[in-house]
């Protein structure tokens, strides 16, 4: 990507939402998106893999909403989101995560939107999500093996708030299944993909 092309954003300290397709997050210098310090909104969509782009964006402690599609973060630190204290949307789409990738998410403690679509990390229990007591919406649809024998359904008790709860259509939709997550979940809304 021509690095002119970020010097438009000097002149645009209020920018609220900016969306880069296909750029290589790598090869970009994000910092340059710094003087656009009313950004609120920031989505990047990639085919390739941003691990110093990552960290670049610590530096946005604005942000409200990040959303990363089709960008390689398999085995890459997500330690720098955790420094977006205002972050309380955060979209993982298609990034090629395992579980082991995601163990820095549960920092950002203050996230209400959680969307890990299009991912390749297994389900053998939902304890992890424990630690997003604020959520109000969790997608995970198209992205993992779900064991429901060795999942505990009571695991979804933490997420009281959570209002849509989008799964897989690989999850067992069993009416009985249906009736003893919303048990747990009793605002939500249960969503289910079909193939």
């Amino acid at each position: 990507m021509n690095s002119k092309i970020f010097d438009v954003f000097e002149g645009m300290p209020n920018l609220k939402t900016l969306s880069l397709d296909f750029i290589d997050a790598d090869s970009v210098d994000l910092t340059r998106l710094l003087p656009a310090k009313g950004l609120r909104k920031l989505r990047l969509v990639n085919h390739g893999s941003c691990g110093e782009g990552l960290k670049a964006l610590a530096g946005f402690a604005q942000l409200e909403r990040l959303e990363l599609e089709g960008i390689s973060l398999h085995g890459i630190d997500l330690s720098p989101l955790t420094a977006l204290e205002n972050l309380s949307s955060l979209a993982l789409d298609g990034c090629e995560l395992v579980l082991e990738d995601i163990k820095a998410l549960p920092d950002c403690c203050e996230l209400t939107e959680l969307t890990l679509r299009h991912n390749q990390f297994e389900v053998e229990n939902l304890e992890f999500f424990r630690h997003f007591v604020g959520l109000e919406s969790l997608d995970l649809r198209q992205n993992y093996r779900f064991d429901r024998s060795s999942v505990n359904i009571s695991d979804f008790s933490s997420l009281r708030n959570l209002r849509r709860l989008w799964l897989s259509s690989k999850y067992d939709c069993e009416a009985g299944y249906r009736r003893g997550v919303l048990k747990y979940l009793p605002k939500a809304t249960l969503f289910f993909d079909v193939d």
